[in-house]
């Protein structure tokens, strides 16, 4: 191999490993690659990029030392669990079962280690783990934390229900674009799986689980506000109570009504304080749908002329929002 010269991703892993070369070593080798080890401040899940330089065969008194600059993306952070009971002013926090189950038999953390826990609502705190209960464990809270920012602009999603589980991811994507709530659609064309609203019924049972995958989602990309999940509601009645400031449904192509914005037309707009979105389902709205629509003062939007899949076009256009709008 030649020299060596740029820059380089290193693992954490490999970071804590790879520190310093031993003089004896380093002449069996014939390129070295330096990383700084990962100090306990910095976060867990960080890539550190190091600055490595590096000469074939045995280093020469008259060579250039190589040099180290690194620089760390705080990407994932500390471990995140879920605290609805989280309170600022108090002293500790217990989890709820199912996370402390997480962080005992899958995480492995173990007493004293920094963990950071959100409440659903936008508080966040750093803490370290200081009773492992058969039940609870017991988080001491340390200091306030910032969690990832959110839009300045209030999106609920209303896609229209897909069976099985594809409306997970579609739920998952939307909490990670930022979304404050998801209101799923039962839309005319779906007569054939139109789930039951029945307490205990599928319907019922899928809406608690898509709560489940937007506090995992929230965990998962930093988020310190878990959107809210309702329960289904027709497109009458969906579009009936949407108070939002701009009201947007997604027009197929080949069926775009007249006067059809395409995504970009809205930076010609004041920027809202609040939008309703609404997808239809794999078979597209129905003429009376769209009716309702315009009658509630719902604006039809295109992404194109390409023809997404019904799990996809909600994330494309969630995607192209904030781009326009999202500062954060």
């Amino acid at each position: 191999m030649g020299d060596l010269e740029g820059d380089l991703l290193v693992d954490p892993g490999v970071a804590r490993q790879i520190h310093r070369a031993e003089p004896a070593a380093a002449e069996g080798v014939d390129n070295l690659v330096f990383a700084e080890r990962l100090t306990g401040d910095q976060h867990l899940g960080a890539w550190s990029i190091a600055r490595i330089s590096g000469r074939s065969g045995a280093r020469g008194a008259d060579q250039d030392e190589p040099t180290r600059e690194n620089r760390f993306y705080n990407l994932p952070m500390r471990p995140r669990f879920f605290a609805p009971s989280l309170d600022g002013r108090a002293a500790s926090v217990d989890l709820p079962p199912d996370e402390s189950r997480h962080l005992r038999q899958v995480v492995r953390l173990g007493v004293g280690d920094e963990v950071r826990v959100f409440d659903g609502r936008g508080l966040e705190f750093l803490g370290r783990v200081d009773r492992l209960g058969r039940e609870a464990v017991s988080v001491a809270l340390v200091e306030p934390s910032t969690p990832a920012p959110e839009s300045t602009v209030a999106v609920t999603l209303a896609p229209a229900f897909l069976k099985g589980r594809t409306f997970d991811a579609v739920v998952r994507d939307a909490t990670a674009l930022g979304v404050v709530a998801v209101q799923p659609l039962v839309a005319e064309k779906q007569a054939a799986h139109r789930p039951s609203s029945r307490p205990g019924s599928r319907r019922s049972r899928g809406a608690d689980r898509w709560r489940r995958i937007a506090v995992a989602a929230a965990k998962q990309c930093g988020r310190a506000i878990v959107p809210e999940v309702r329960e289904p509601l027709s497109v009458g009645e969906f579009a009936d109570a949407a108070q939002s400031d701009v009201k947007l449904f997604l027009a197929e192509p080949g069926a775009m009504p007249a006067h059809t914005l395409r995504a970009r037309d809205l930076l010609d707009r004041p920027r809202p304080s609040a939008v309703s979105l609404a997808v239809g389902p794999e078979g597209g709205w129905t003429p009376d749908e769209l009716v309702r629509f315009d009658a509630r003062g719902f604006q039809a939007v295109t992404l194109g002329g390409r023809v997404l899949r019904a799990e996809t076009a909600p994330v494309v256009a969630l995607a192209a929002l904030a781009c326009l709008w999202d500062e954060a």
